[in-house]
């Protein structure tokens, strides 16, 4: 039955979302191909999956999974968080911004939205938005380990890129 199609998938969930919080990427992706051959139509820890592809530089094996979630339910913010994992590894940061901040949208508890949306300012080297994505993590959920992370880590990263600025303006000028 339908019912016992999607509790089986959301106990194969567990292994790979275990795996991914011990680096194992490559366990997890297994892991998570077999739920998904369980319960194609389950949705839970879909948006880890994709991070998991996004991890191993999977880019065919992401855009299909973010193709085929937004056939199956283009409301759904796992759809969105994995279509901006696809632009995410090509490097079309300002695209994966929009597509997290749908996920957003979609459905405010995705607090893993709010923490991607903040990765890709970091990119987009937009610091202080950046800051209000993880912060904004964290208040849903103050468990968020990634979340609280990089917002430890964040305010060093913008220090570094204004001391190359500076450097680089530095040298610019001393060579004209």
């Amino acid at each position: 039955s339908t019912t016992l199609r999607c509790a089986s998938g959301r106990l194969a969930l567990l292994s790979p979302r275990d795996d991914l919080t011990h680096s194992s990427c490559a366990q997890a992706e297994k892991a998570f191909q077999q739920a998904r051959q369980v319960a194609p139509y389950l949705f839970d820890g879909m948006e880890l999956y994709s991070a998991t592809l996004w991890h191993l530089r999977a880019p065919t094996a992401l855009s299909s999974l973010a193709q085929e979630l937004m056939v199956v339910d283009p409301h759904h913010p796992s759809s969105w968080i994995a279509s901006g994992n696809v632009f995410s590894q090509v490097e079309d940061h300002a695209s994966a911004l929009r597509c997290f901040k749908r996920a957003a949208q979609l459905d405010d508890t995705c607090v893993y939205a709010y923490t991607l949306s903040g990765h890709e300012c970091v990119m987009l080297e937009e610091w202080e938005r950046a800051l209000g994505f993880f912060r904004e993590s964290v208040r849903r959920d103050p468990l968020h380990y990634n979340a609280w992370w990089v917002s430890l880590v964040l305010p060093l990263s913008y220090e570094r890129a204004l001391t190359r600025r500076t450097h680089a303006s530095g040298s610019v000028s001393a060579t004209s």
